[in-house]
């Protein structure tokens, strides 16, 4: 063996020994990163380890939706609830839902589940899938597996979003909770990622995939978000009038129009009928505000809470995103007054709107807007109001827009002040978030009613399915079908594209 051969031969060695160190490091990053999130998932599902529910006020008509939905499985399809018919103003959602992810615990009824423990299967995967889609899109976004954990953490852990699951006992708006990361994520790479021009136009996918399947989780979700990817879109200015962005905005609407036809027209043929949207008395729509200072409280909304229509309060509520979220906003705005983010990058910008967004949700969101002007005003309105049953539902945008904000103030804290400092503050927002979200839960746990299955608590609302389709709804049916076929045909097709040029 010459030189040249045996020079050869210890740069192969010495690559392979590379590469395994790499895929060892790999693997333990892997298994790391899966520890961190089951613990994210396993701070959260503790009251779905007892062996009761916690009394929500929606609770029995999610149950009920469950049963209507599991009745229909293999008598029609797709499997749509009607109204509530003993109710006085619709029921405690939209007038119109798609109902698709009741289809999880409805399956697991069909399978001889009990009720109560397919209703809690189910909300342990919305805690898994909440906090692995989280950690995926806040990654793609901030390029930064730590921060990632720690948004995905926030958002997960976010007071708001384990209200609508444990104190209010919405399974629809719970699960549209998973998908709200795809929307944000998406703005963010639209505003702050520099690509190629193909890659760019690429962007509307995640946009049409958040969200059609918003649409299928909860109509007053799919609302306020829209309603929040407006603000953001107006606030960037400039920013939004590009040429690229245009393309992606239109594609997105075409697109998600044509996929979810089956449910959307048939959506708004049903709320022709003007008792289907007139779901609250005038005036109760603005009662059931809350008041900006909520947005900075930390404990003393935890638990089922109290209403109080005479101060303009319903129900109060947990409409925080966490201490630790609040800390970090302040943090931002410190950085801000102090000059630290003069440099006028895409995430600053994006980072400081948000900041402005959230202003005007919060006074959107609150009970001294004027809501009853615009109550009886017309359809439209009518239609917007019983898509949201309460201003409250704005609070939902304005906990997804601060912990974003938050996780780009971490993103940039390592590059302003270092690796070290940025580490350090993460472990500081994992302690404080720890604390406020077992004091939160455990308020929750001594203040709920609870339910017991064994003793025959459960008394679902009666809610029918829909089992008379017009050829309307079926000519809807046969365009979403068309359009899903159409786009997993076009994907495939660049695909291999792709795979041909490389």
């Amino acid at each position: 063996m010459d030189s040249e051969e045996a020079f050869s031969l210890k740069g192969r060695r010495m690559e392979n020994r590379y590469h395994a160190v790499a895929r060892k490091q790999n693997k333990t990053a892997v298994k790391w990163n899966a520890f961190c999130l089951l613990l994210i998932v396993g701070v959260v599902s503790v009251p779905l380890m007892t062996n009761y529910l916690l009394g929500g006020n929606d609770l029995m008509v999610s149950l009920g939706r469950i049963e209507a939905v599991k009745q229909g499985i293999g008598n029609t399809f797709p499997i749509r609830t009607g109204v509530w018919p003993t109710a006085d103003y619709g029921y405690g959602a939209a007038s119109f839902q798609a109902d698709v992810f009741y289809l999880i615990p409805a399956l697991l009824r069909f399978l001889g589940v009990g009720l109560g423990t397919a209703y809690k299967l189910s909300l342990f995967l919305a805690n898994l899938l909440t906090a692995l889609i989280a950690f995926s899109c806040f990654r793609k976004c901030f390029r930064r597996t730590d921060v990632a954990m720690a948004g995905s953490m926030l958002y997960t852990w976010c007071p708001c979003r384990l209200d609508e699951m444990y104190v209010n006992g919405n399974l629809g708006e719970t699960a549209a909770w998973i998908f709200l990361p795809i929307i944000i994520s998406g703005l963010i790479r639209l505003y702050t990622m520099e690509q190629k021009e193909e890659e760019y136009s690429r962007l509307w996918i995640p946009f049409t995939v958040g969200f059609s399947l918003l649409a299928l989780s909860s109509t007053s979700m799919l609302a306020v978000t829209l309603g929040m990817t407006l603000f953001i879109l107006l606030l960037m200015g400039k920013r939004s009038l590009g040429e690229q962005i245009f393309l992606v905005l239109g594609r997105t609407g075409v697109t998600f129009m044509l996929i979810n036809a089956w449910f959307l027209l048939p959506m708004l043929l049903r709320l022709r009928n003007v008792e289907n949207v007139q779901t609250l008395l005038a005036g109760d729509f603005q009662a059931m505000g809350t008041y900006p200072v909520q947005y900075l409280s930390v404990f003393q909304w935890g638990g089922r809470g109290t209403s109080y229509f005479e101060n303009g309060l319903a129900g109060a509520r947990a409409m925080v995103p966490g201490a630790a979220v609040i800390a970090l906003v302040l943090i931002r705005i410190w950085g801000i007054y102090a000059g630290k983010y003069r440099e006028k990058n895409g995430q600053t910008v994006l980072g400081n709107r948000l900041l402005l967004v959230c202003l005007v949700l919060i006074v959107l969101s609150s009970c001294s807007f004027p809501w009853d002007f615009f109550q009886d005003r017309n359809m439209i309105c009518s239609i917007l109001l019983s898509f949201l049953q309460s201003p409250t539902k704005w609070a939902i945008p304005v906990c997804l827009s601060l912990v974003m904000t938050a996780g780009i103030t971490l993103g940039q804290t390592a590059g302003q002040e270092g690796e070290k400092r940025c580490r350090i503050l993460i472990l500081a927002v994992t302690v404080v978030s720890v604390g406020t979200t077992q004091f939160f839960i455990g308020n929750v746990l001594k203040t709920a009613a609870c339910i017991w299955p064994q003793a025959g608590d459960l008394n679902p609302v009666p809610m029918p399915f829909v089992t008379e389709e017009s050829m309307v709804w079926r000519l809807s049916e046969l365009i979403s079908a068309v359009a899903v076929c159409g786009c997993v045909v076009m994907s495939i097709v660049r695909g291999r594209n792709r795979v041909k040029e490389v």
